[in-house]
């Protein structure tokens, strides 16, 4: 359950609104706030809005006017300040110039909001908590209809329908972490056609996300996906984002995957996206152990080269590329922190990081380990573009290839050493040749010695916030530290 938030002016209507919540049943305190200006002013917080479960919010924030409105800018300001920071929040409008029954309008949702009420409805004897929860459920349903391009009507069908969820015992603990019925509802809500849905396996989860593969069964068919889902639909909206983005660029079905819908399905706070799965895939990380390093890199090169295409050269300035690595608010636990990690974090100058460099520059995925790359019968694909960098932005395909290595040594028994990728020797080895090739400078793969100290701070970036990784194994975390030590 989450709080919800008043945007009203009137200090003494605000708090009508938030006693009548309390006697609703609302378990949480609101949030209160009165102009504008300090809506603006919370929401640069990417955090604030996605806190609270609905917005009630007045259509006046100026002085009143006795004959009509006397500005609109609950409508004019804050209603699209919502939609860009956290499309998903239903938004409801509370106005002393809606007339009627409350209990009746609280059903309707005119002029883009998802319910309109007359300031009534907080003081009418006759709303109690049945009539609260049928509103919050329709002004989210109206929400859901907006985002996926669906009717009401469709959307109740589809939770009224059944569907069964199977599952055995490892996946079981994760449904029950977040509510059975609200997955189930999720899945439904995703509408993935199916009067069955199988959770195979859990690929991985990060970050509060889980990422499972999932069969759906009719009597005709099945269909592999891959469902991600968590509490957070932050995350799971800038994923989409950065996805339509990556289209946008015109990279093509061959390193990518088909998503169910370009938002989030959000309901009773589990919210949840799916891409499509294809038969017989499986993660990068077990290709390589099923058939060794080179063949899986020279199964994944033609990928790697849709991917990085129309790469070109030019001066670089590391500093901002690597402290994306990092994190914008990174805290490391005790252990080493390399020269160039602790100059990131303390805004230190540093020769190898405010130094320009020619580096060739493309479109990066941002986040390429072995779990973001599946093979299948036919190519390799990449999934979870959320930190995707494009051409334009001067993304550094060789990042990538850095983090994917230092993620197989970390999860995969691979004959590669820390050595070799701090110093960047590995990319003189044969397999990885063609790798140096689309990703450096010189088309022969031949590092300069300005690329080769650039690689080193990526991998140390990279090693450093793996040791803070819990799932990465107790003695790969030591080697980690010991790899660092000195740097």
């Amino acid at each position: 359950m989450k709080p919800t938030l008043i945007i009203e002016n009137n200090s003494a209507q605000a708090s009508l609104h938030e006693q009548k919540l309390k006697d609703l049943g609302e378990l949480l305190p609101p949030v209160k706030l009165s102009v504008v200006e300090e809506v603006e002013r919370a929401c640069k917080d990417p955090t604030f809005l996605p806190q609270f479960g609905r917005v009630l919010v007045d259509l006046e924030l100026g002085p009143d006017e006795d004959t009509g409105p006397g500005d609109y800018l609950g409508r004019d300001r804050v209603l699209p300040l919502v939609r860009d920071c956290s499309p998903w929040i239903p938004v409801i409008l509370v106005s002393r110039f809606v007339f009627g029954s409350g209990a009746t309008l609280g059903k309707i949702s005119p002029y883009g909001f998802d319910a309109v009420l007359p300031k009534s409805y907080f003081t009418t004897r006759g709303i109690g908590p049945r009539e609260w929860n049928e509103l919050k459920r329709i002004a989210a349903l109206n929400r859901m209809a907006s985002l996926t391009g669906r009717h009401v009507q469709g959307l109740q069908k589809l939770l009224d329908s059944h569907l069964e969820l199977d599952y055995g015992v490892g996946i079981k603990s994760i449904v029950e972490e977040f509510g059975e019925q609200s997955v189930c509802d999720c899945c439904k809500l995703m509408d993935f056609g199916c009067e069955k849905l199988t959770f195979d396996t859990l690929l991985h989860g990060y970050s509060g996300l889980k990422v499972i593969k999932v069969t759906s069964h009719t009597k005709t068919r099945r269909a592999g996906w891959l469902f991600k889902f968590g509490s957070d639909p932050t995350k799971l909206t800038n994923e989409l984002n950065a996805y339509r983005r990556v289209f946008r660029d015109g990279l093509t079905r061959r390193v990518s995957v088909p998503c169910m819908w370009w938002h989030p399905i959000t309901w009773n706070a589990v919210s949840g996206i799916a891409y499509e799965f294809e038969e017989a895939s499986k993660p990068f990380l077990n290709y390589v152990r099923d058939v060794g390093l080179q063949k899986a890199f020279d199964d994944l090169q033609a990928s790697l080269a849709e991917l990085y295409r129309g790469t070109g050269i030019e001066r670089i300035i590391p500093r901002k590329h690597l402290r994306r690595i990092l994190g914008p608010a990174t805290k490391f636990g005790k252990g080493a922190k390399p020269t160039v990690v602790s100059a990131l974090l303390e805004e230190r100058e540093h020769e190898i990081l405010d130094r320009g460099s020619d580096l060739r520059v493309g479109n990066q995925h941002g986040d390429l380990h072995a779990r973001n790359i599946l093979v299948g019968p036919n190519s390799p694909v990449f999934i979870d573009f959320a930190h995707y960098i494009s051409r334009g932005e001067c993304g550094l395909p060789f990042i990538d290839m850095v983090k994917l290595l230092v993620d197989l040594w970390c999860f995969c028994d691979v004959p590669i050493t820390l050595r070799e990728i701090l110093d960047a020797s590995i990319f003189e080895r044969g397999e990885f040749k063609k790798l140096a090739e689309t990703c450096f400078v010189s088309e022969k793969g031949e590092l300069t010695a300005t690329e080769k100290s650039v690689v080193g701070a990526v991998a140390q970036c990279y090693m450093r916030v793996y040791i803070e990784y819990p799932d990465v194994p107790a003695d790969r975390r030591i080697q980690l530290e010991k790899a660092l030590e000195g740097c």
